[in-house]
């Protein structure tokens, strides 16, 4: 979506976490994981241990996203499939 795509829907975060909101979905921005740090391993487990968490209550459901784009959210999602759900 375009910047001028999302200036014409009223996209915005503030709108978007209405909308979440509204419809019953929990928000939770955590951000541990930098792909530029030294310990970038340890940053990976301590955002699928968040997500691990969330999904310990049967009923929640977890979207995980990157803003930046930069596979941050993917690789979190990996870590925590391999350490939690034993994919190999």
């Amino acid at each position: 979506m375009t910047r001028v795509e999302k200036d014409e829907r009223e996209v915005t975060n503030d709108n978007m976490l209405h909308l979440y909101r509204q419809n019953g979905i929990n928000i939770v921005q955590d951000c541990h994981v930098d792909d530029t740090s030294d310990d970038y391993d340890s940053q990976l487990f301590k955002g699928a241990q968040v997500i691990q968490n969330i999904l310990e209550d049967k009923h929640n459901k977890v979207f995980v996203h990157c803003s930046s784009g930069i596979s941050r959210g993917p690789s979190t999602v990996l870590t925590h499939l391999c350490i939690y759900k034993k994919v190999k």
